[in-house]
């Protein structure tokens, strides 16, 4: 009896006579990652220009609703970084690709919030929200491939360290594998992943197991490494200070609406009209 396999094989995505690539069925493509760019500058510079008009000024129903769509899509990313690090994504990659068609729908649907608004700190938050989804379809872009070529092309990379580092790293080994057999009694060293959870039930013996990660990595690190991983941690960071923008953002327009308004009356569902009057720096919300 012939035997189904579990998953079907990556699909090829190369034309006759060229490389053969690779690549998951959820895993978006090279166009589709150009789409998702042209749809974050693209799409955000012609929802500015939309936005300049009357029918979307600052405060109306409208508007309202799509800041609540943008901050909705913006809060996807998130999610899939929680479903990764919890094991519960049972489709990384589909997380992956929703993740970044949200941070790039995000962009258009903030510019046509902002309703041709010229306060500079929702401009700021703005800006920052085109930059992480720029900066994200092009690391996936150009970022990838580079890391590849370098990995490939590098017979040095693959070479085993020097006696004295294999010891080190011998007993940074064993000391992780003692930690794991509190944190994660069965959990294979070299394939572990710390989640939530670990964090929760051993936050002393994560913060030591941390610590033993981190100088493995410093001891396998070659000159030049750390360009490869640089990238994604300003993406991240970035992607953080945004997400607290948006949160100040909300509080801001929920509870000081007042202070939002300025001069004007509050034309949006609030819960309180705090700080009418206020002024932080001259800057309006």
């Amino acid at each position: 009896m012939r035997l189904k396999p579990l998953t079907s094989p990556p699909a090829a995505t190369s034309k006759p006579g060229s490389a053969v690539r690779f690549r998951e069925p959820w895993e978006p493509s090279v166009a589709a990652l150009r789409a998702m760019g042209l749809l974050a500058i693209g799409g955000g510079g012609v929802a500015l220009a939309v936005a300049a008009g009357p029918w979307l000024a600052p405060g109306r129903p409208l508007t309202y609703a799509l800041g609540w769509a943008a901050a909705l899509a913006m809060l996807v990313p998130p999610a899939f970084a929680l479903a990764k690090r919890s094991g519960r994504a049972r489709r990384p990659r589909a997380w992956f690709a929703l993740h970044a068609w949200a941070g790039a729908l995000a962009v258009p649907l903030a510019a046509l919030h902002a309703g041709g608004g010229t306060a500079l700190l929702p401009l700021a938050l703005l800006a920052l929200l085109g930059l992480v989804s720029a900066q994200g379809v092009a690391l996936r872009l150009v970022a990838g491939p580079a890391l590849a070529r370098r990995m490939g092309s590098r017979a040095e990379a693959f070479s085993p360290p020097d006696p004295a580092r294999r010891a080190a790293l011998a007993g940074l080994a064993a000391d992780k594998r003692a930690l794991l057999a509190r944190i994660g009694p069965g959990a294979e060293e070299a394939q572990f992943a710390p989640a939530p959870r670990h964090w929760r039930a051993h936050p002393v013996a994560m913060l030591r197991y941390r610590r033993l990660a981190r100088l493995e990595s410093r001891l396998l690190r070659r000159p030049g490494a750390p360009l490869a991983t640089r990238p994604r941690r300003w993406h991240i960071a970035l992607a953080t200070l945004l997400l607290g923008g948006l949160a100040a953002h909300v509080v801001t327009v929920s509870l000081f609406a007042g202070y939002a308004a300025g001069d004007g009356p509050v034309t949006w569902p609030h819960l309180a009209e705090w700080g009418r009057g206020w002024t932080w720096w001259g800057l309006a919300p």
